[in-house]
């Protein structure tokens, strides 16, 4: 939400100054607090039981339990942390293109950061080249993204990861396919179906990273999810150049980010539902994982998850 309100703002402390270097000087200076913030967020549980500080794990997950209203479950104090942290050191992130499904999970969430990370910062570099005032384009396209956080906040857990980078990459790619039979002079349409993209974008942008952590085995997430940010960030330095065929027609852009939305549609399907299910530890697990699994797999259409109010092992090592 943070990211939301500066973002709307932001346009309009550019529109009082009219001075780039006393711009980026105020905008980069709350950076500098970043650094302390570290000592307020506890490290992961997983993290910790893989590397053998169990008491820690322990402490934290009686913490964990008492605010999410669970059951502490006292097989913790049994964990045999030798064989996580063994297992640990023996990984390394070619691991995660060694075995089948787990190249293929790899590589599909490889493709799919760098086309959401590309399309989203197209669209966001695009908002001055709509025929709109800038100042107004770039705070509609910023306060446009509150909706999606509700979606995504109440709407992620019922209809599970898949579907909802599904259907809103599909949309996402309809609004900007549309825009080729639109005239160029129509700038209040072109501005509409750019904040229908910016929205959807923005549900496939925030709900990709937490599917993405959950799809990778406890043992290589910290090192695959360094590998997917670094093909998101190939994506991002892509998008000047999409961008740059506005020159062309407005809302070519748009178009380009609209195909290439629709092959994220088609190939996220493959991917293995996460939600409700015993989430991978180790690289095995992650190879396994999923096979059981239909593609039509929903957690809103699937009844017996299993799952109780109670902390358990399973529940808080992924």
């Amino acid at each position: 939400m943070g990211y939301i309100v500066f973002s709307a703002i932001c346009p309009w402390i550019t529109f009082a100054l009219r001075d780039w270097r006393l711009l980026c000087i105020i905008t980069s200076a709350p950076l500098a607090a970043i650094p302390l913030c570290g000592k307020l967020i506890p490290e992961s549980a997983s993290w910790l039981l893989t590397r053998g500080r169990r008491k820690e794990a322990i402490k934290l997950l009686k913490i964990v339990a008492r605010i999410n209203k669970r059951v502490y479950s006292e097989e913790f104090a049994g964990i045999d942390c030798d064989k996580n942290e063994e297992a640990n050191l023996n990984t390394t992130a070619f691991d995660l293109f060694r075995t089948p499904r787990l190249r293929r999970n790899t590589l599909v969430l490889a493709v799919t950061w760098f086309v959401v990370y590309c399309c989203y910062h197209t669209n966001t570099q695009n908002a001055s080249n709509l025929g709109t005032n800038v100042y107004d384009s770039f705070t509609y396209s910023a306060l446009v993204e509150i909706p999606a956080l509700f979606v995504i906040l109440f709407g992620i857990d019922w209809l599970g990861r898949r579907w909802p980078v599904v259907f809103s990459s599909l949309l996402a790619g309809v609004a900007g396919i549309i825009i080729i039979i639109i005239p160029q002079d129509s700038n209040k349409t072109y501005l509409g179906l750019a904040l229908i993209q910016r929205v959807t974008l923005t549900i496939v942008y925030n709900v990709i990273m937490q599917y993405s952590a959950e799809l990778l085995p406890t043992v290589l997430r910290g090192r695959g999810l360094a590998f997917l940010r670094l093909m998101g960030t190939l994506g991002l330095y892509l998008s000047p150049s999409i961008v740059y065929l506005s020159l062309t027609r407005p809302g070519l852009p748009l178009v380009v980010s609209g195909v290439l939305l629709f092959v994220i549609a088609a190939i996220t399907t493959i991917l293995p539902e996460t939600v409700h299910q015993h989430l991978p530890h180790s690289v095995e697990e992650g190879e396994d994982f999923g096979k059981d699994q239909h593609i039509l797999e929903c957690p809103c259409l699937n009844k017996r998850t299993g799952f109780k109010n109670v902390c358990t092992l399973r529940a808080i090592t992924l």
